[in-house]
């Protein structure tokens, strides 16, 4: 709602972050602090406000800092008491928080050297399970964007240089894709940013 902002404060450099929630009408913080968190990188990894405005999802780390847990903070209460939303129990992979530009799901992107996976939820201030986007699978990479009726899915399945698929909102495991752009030889695919009437990539 615009009213407060969380943000990551990292003292030292050693990328363990104490998040701070500052009421933005009064200029004062509220009393809690959440940390060993994870910071933001390149838009992704550290908060993300669920849409009631009176909570928050943060990542936080494990003993070899590798963000591998989500939580959900309700303001006001002890940190101690937040939810654990999931954790991510294979050491290969760590995981980013992020939500899709419509601002309609939030996602956790979980990632290793050639493995990728998804989960989402819709951010309605209400829901707190994640599912699984498409289980992961050995060597398929895969990105998630949601605009719409549909989500978009860049992958690599079958597709060296990633392609973009579909695939409706209740049905969003691979055999449900459909092929948007195909794969092409000469062109790398990196990206896709959905808006309304038109796709980035």
């Amino acid at each position: 709602d615009g009213d407060k902002l969380a943000y990551s404060v990292d003292a030292d450099g050693r990328e363990i972050c104490t998040l701070r929630i500052k009421d933005l009408q009064t200029g004062e913080h509220l009393p809690e602090s959440l940390t060993n968190t994870f910071g933001d990188v390149y838009g992704h990894g550290g908060v993300v406000w669920a849409g009631d405005g009176k909570s928050l999802f943060y990542v936080t780390l494990d003993a070899s800092q590798r963000p591998y847990r989500v939580h959900r903070h309700v303001l006001g209460t002890d940190p101690a008491q937040d939810a654990l939303l999931y954790e991510e129990k294979d050491d290969t992979y760590f995981l980013w928080l992020t939500q899709s530009r419509s601002k309609a799901y939030v996602l956790v992107f979980l990632l290793s050297t050639t493995t990728h996976e998804c989960l989402f939820m819709p951010n309605d201030g209400a829901t707190t399970e994640f599912k699984v986007f498409q289980p992961r699978i050995k060597g398929m990479e895969y990105q998630v964007e949601h605009v719409g009726d549909k989500f978009y899915v860049i992958t690599n399945d079958n597709a060296q240089n990633f392609k973009l698929m579909q695939t409706p909102l209740d049905k969003t495991t691979k055999d449900n894709w459909q092929e948007v752009i195909p794969h092409r030889a000469d062109t790398l695919l990196t990206g896709a940013d959905a808006f309304d009437d038109f796709l980035v990539l």
